[in-house]
């Protein structure tokens, strides 16, 4: 259960299939090609989905058929939108921001002590 939750969580794959909509095709890697391109066939091909007719309505609607192959899918490439690590220039400017901000709220509380001092000895 712990690996399906991690390494085929489904939006993981929903999230690689965001970025390669967003990235620009003459960007693509090959694997990245391979997986649009299967993706284009498996939403085109008339064998991975069947055609419903709704009672109701009489719409018709289009549905996944369940043994569609999916194997061809690069599992390790869709964690390539986890977190990446920071680099060691945003370590230090995240380190940067805090001790400007720490040394900010000091100066604050500092000005407003000898403001205290200053307004009792007047």
């Amino acid at each position: 259960e712990d690996h399906v939750k991690k390494d085929h969580n489904m939006w993981k794959y929903l999230f690689f299939q965001v970025y390669l909509r967003q990235k620009d095709f003459d960007q693509y890697s090959g694997g990245e090609s391979y997986v649009f391109s299967k993706t284009l066939d498996l939403v085109r091909h008339p064998k991975t989905h069947e055609i419903l007719t709704d009672a109701d309505t009489g719409k018709e609607l289009k549905s996944a058929k369940r043994q569609v192959d999916l194997l061809w899918f690069p599992q390790r490439d869709a964690m390539v939108l986890k977190r990446k690590r920071p680099t060691t220039d945003q370590v230090l400017v995240n380190k940067l921001q805090a001790l400007h901000s720490s040394t900010h709220r000091t100066t604050h509380m500092l000005n407003a002590q000898v403001d205290k001092v200053l307004a009792t000895a007047v």
